[in-house]
């Protein structure tokens, strides 16, 4: 029997992000190289219970179900259960609840950060997962601060969650009504990693080593959440990694020395590849266009391209031949230097 995977302080792990975490990006990821545990979309406990034609999309094992940390959404504890049971099947790395979501339609419905409302509730939901999961497979939770930025109920909530059974929690630092542009709280990472038994992941606004670092110095979370950085930059985990090796934090090969080049046209042309094979032709317009959404970043027209092929792009196939006509016309941005 495999030992539990418990995220260390080093750790580096990819956030699960809907329309991007599927199982070619996160393969995409993997062939970079750096990151140690990877997320899946956020998997829908009550649709996946009933066994719908698409959700076996989302229960692949890419790239390795050793590495693989399926995560549920679902407001009560049969739902959430149920689907645990199916997946734990498959022997994944474990099993993390999103009790951070603050879209409306699922704080509606009583799921993601609506069951931060009630600790006695959420804590019962792990006690039920911890029963069904094996012993070495971990029980994990992604939570923000709440409805309000209060250090003392974040705490008791927390709590909470590891006496239902939490191996490790991921914080991201904000509270339920708080959008992407609002800087983390990270004291709040540090002050759980301080008072409680369990690894505290830092996530949010992490998007370059000075940033890791900053958060880690002060911090000195339990592990590292990558998300939105990783779609921009595929090779951002190797990045990481790399500045980790040379700075003496970690021991290994630096997987991206300085100077390395990074060709972009091959990073688009292979994730769009693994899309088509990992992902049913359904789904190749919406994870194109998301990935594109932070990929064009890196491109100096990269905005008028990404605005250009929402208006006109009818599919995948048309979003793939806009990124191949702008590197055939932009040779020049073609590669991008590690430094």
């Amino acid at each position: 029997m495999k030992e539990k995977l418990i995220p260390e302080w080093h750790t580096l792990l990819l956030a699960p992000m809907a329309d991007l975490t599927h199982a070619g990006f996160r393969r995409l990821i993997d062939e970079y190289g750096g990151c140690d545990l990877f997320y899946s979309e956020m998997i829908d406990a009550r649709l996946y219970r009933q066994g719908g034609p698409l959700e076996k999309y989302y229960d692949s094992p890419e790239p390795g179900a050793d590495r693989l940390i399926f995560q549920l959404i679902g407001r009560d504890r049969e739902e959430l259960s149920g689907a645990a049971e199916i997946l734990a099947r498959l022997h994944p790395t474990g099993i993390d609840v999103n009790m951070g979501c603050s879209a409306p339609h699922i704080i509606k419905y009583g799921a993601g950060c609506a069951l931060m409302r009630s600790a006695g509730k959420a804590r019962d939901i792990m006690k039920d997962l911890k029963e069904i999961l094996p012993e070495n497979m971990t029980l994990s939770a992604k939570i923000r601060l709440g409805e309000k930025e209060s250090g003392e109920e974040l705490l008791a909530f927390a709590s909470a969650l590891i006496e239902g059974g939490a191996d490790f929690l991921v914080l991201h630092p904000k509270t339920r009504k708080e959008k992407g542009a609002r800087p983390p709280r990270r004291d709040f990472i540090g002050l759980l990693q301080r008072e409680l038994s369990v690894p505290v992941i830092a996530n949010g606004h992490i998007g370059s080593y000075d940033s890791y670092r900053f958060c880690w110095d002060r911090q000195q979370p339990g592990g590292t959440m990558i998300g939105r950085q990783a779609a921009r930059q595929p090779w951002f985990f190797a990045l990481l990694k790399s500045s980790l090796v040379r700075d003496g934090l970690i021991p290994g090969p630096d997987p991206l020395p300085p100077g390395t080049e990074i060709d972009l046209s091959a990073c688009w042309e292979r994730f769009y590849t693994l899309l088509q094979e990992h992902q049913p032709v359904e789904f190749h317009k919406s994870r194109a266009r998301r990935f594109s959404l932070y990929f064009s970043e890196n491109l100096r027209f990269g905005h008028h391209l990404h605005s250009s092929l929402v208006v006109n792009a009818r599919n995948g196939e048309e979003i793939d031949r806009c990124y191949r006509e702008y590197f055939e016309t932009h040779r020049e941005e073609q590669y991008v230097r590690v430094d």
